[in-house]
């Protein structure tokens, strides 16, 4: 072979060599674009996927936000109406909350707790007792103990009083709102006199 013919092959060599650099190197480039645009459509995706349920999880809070704020429309007005001297329709309006599928055990306990003083305030304690009671089988709080105490209180059962009002301390002691709990111990001592 002749220098003429080592030079030309070598020269088409290295463009054989240049374009499968090329090809190589487009290869690449394609994936990357590729990987790139496939990345993108699944964030995409994602994103509208989080959006739809962000969007979901909007419309349940402003639900419950609307609801709770059309429970306690409903307190307030059977509250007005005990103020009115309405205390069969008072009545009627609380039971209508406590009856409602529609709403949460929280809400129907607000009612409960309504009731029961309502029917506290009339002297009716046997009613209030009842309705507390049933609260507190909802759940057990502060102000649902104060309750129970303060009927069994009236009602002249010392004892039961007792038990409730220690709860109820011992709820508000452990509470992070540190609210002031002497009141209880001094209700306690005064008890068992």
């Amino acid at each position: 072979m002749g220098q003429e013919e080592t030079v030309a092959n070598r020269t088409i060599i290295k463009q054989k060599y240049h374009k499968a650099i090329l090809i190589v190197a487009a290869s690449v480039v394609f994936l990357l674009i590729t990987s790139v645009v496939i990345y993108l459509f699944v964030i995409n995706r994602e994103s509208n996927a989080a959006k739809q349920s962000l969007g979901s999880i909007d419309n349940k809070s402003s639900t419950i936000i609307k609801q709770h704020n059309q429970v306690q429309s409903a307190v307030d007005s059977a509250n007005q109406l005990y103020g009115q001297g309405k205390k069969n329709d008072a009545i009627a309006a609380y039971n209508s909350i406590i009856n409602s599928s529609s709403n949460t055990s929280d809400q129907k306990k607000y009612a409960l707790l309504n009731l029961s003083i309502t029917y506290a305030n009339d002297n009716d304690y046997n009613d209030a007792l009842t309705c507390a009671l049933k609260a507190e089988k909802i759940s057990k709080d502060e102000s649902t103990e104060q309750q129970i105490a303060y009927i069994y209180e009236k009602l002249g059962n010392k004892a039961s009083a007792i038990i409730y009002y220690k709860e109820a301390k011992k709820i508000s002691d452990a509470s992070e709102f540190n609210f002031d709990s002497s009141n209880y111990q001094k209700k306690i001592e005064e008890l068992s006199k």
